[in-house]
């Protein structure tokens, strides 16, 4: 091992205990709210309007389909990136892989289809990178509305969620943008276009998640001014960057529904969060299956192998 790697350690290990700290505190919080609403959490499930929940899923596919978008933005305008099908039989199988414990999982799983598709594994790798970059950013970005509509969480949040977005947004300066590039090991230019249609379509996703849990809310019974589209995306951000964050979790379990149960409580009642957020995680898990085996088992006869 060498002195870098001897030195790293510490700090990996520091990061690793400071992620589990987190994923338990947020669960200890998350159970305080919802404990003592056992028996109305069965009644709100066993009530719920299916075809409410059928509108919540098909929301629940569109945000992956737009993240997936998202990403094919950055190299759309390059000629060696591979096609809309292909982009997708890379993507949505690889998503499969944040199942396991560890986000990285999902990175590698992409760079080897990527390869089946032709493209170069460390170009999957760093254009992922640079769209969960952009997913993060937007994702901050698009909370800030509903944090500042609750007082007693700007104070704690306002700091951090503005220089995290104001950090993303130099993404689209082009001096910026062409630095990561090339310490991401990406070879050829992103437009600006390209990064900006990242941009809107990861926002985009983000409200489509947003209207997701409107559904689910609905579909419990919810007071139908209770929470709004910008609100529910806002809340479901927060979340997936909270579970992608605590990496030891199969995709963000526990940690994302823990933060969303507790941001969930500042609109709705304990029973009705803990309720949204389970059927939120199924509907999001169903659909990363339903797309993911699809393009998984519906691959062309001879791949084509890259160099």
């Amino acid at each position: 091992m060498s002195a870098y790697d001897r030195n790293q350690t510490p700090q990996r290990t520091l990061l690793t205990v400071v992620k589990a700290v987190f994923l338990i505190v947020v669960l200890i919080a998350a159970w305080t709210v919802i404990r003592s609403d056992v028996n109305e959490l069965t009644r709100l499930l066993t009530g719920a309007d299916p075809g409410l929940l059928a509108l919540a899923m098909a929301f629940a596919a569109l945000n992956i389909i737009l993240t997936a978008c998202s990403w094919r933005m950055l190299i759309a305008d390059h000629q060696s990136g591979p096609g809309w099908i292909a982009s997708a039989r890379i993507f949505f199988p690889g998503q499969l892989g944040k199942y396991l414990p560890g986000s990285f999982w999902s990175f590698l799983a992409s760079a080897e289809l990527a390869k089946a598709e032709g493209m170069d594994r460390s170009l999957a790798i760093a254009t992922m990178l640079v769209a969960t970059m952009i997913g993060f950013g937007s994702g901050f970005f698009i909370a800030i509305p509903t944090l500042y509509s609750h007082g007693q969480k700007v104070g704690v949040a306002w700091a951090p969620l503005m220089s995290i977005t104001i950090v993303a947004a130099l993404f689209l300066w082009e001096p910026v943008r062409q630095r990561v590039m090339r310490v991401a090991n990406i070879g050829f230019t992103v437009s600006f276009w390209s990064v900006f249609g990242s941009i809107l379509l990861a926002l985009i996703a983000w409200m489509a998640a947003g209207t997701h849990l409107v559904f689910i809310a609905s579909a419990l019974g919810a007071d139908p001014g209770g929470l709004s589209i910008l609100q529910g995306a806002g809340i479901y951000a927060l979340a997936w960057c909270a579970g992608f964050l605590v990496f030891i979790a199969p995709a963000g379990f526990g940690a994302r529904e823990g933060t969303m149960i507790v941001l969930l409580t500042l609109i709705l009642p304990s029973s009705q969060a803990l309720a949204i957020a389970l059927l939120s995680r199924a509907g999001m898990t169903a659909s990363d299956f339903l797309l993911g085996g699809a393009f998984l088992f519906n691959r062309p006869q001879t791949a084509v192998q890259g160099e």
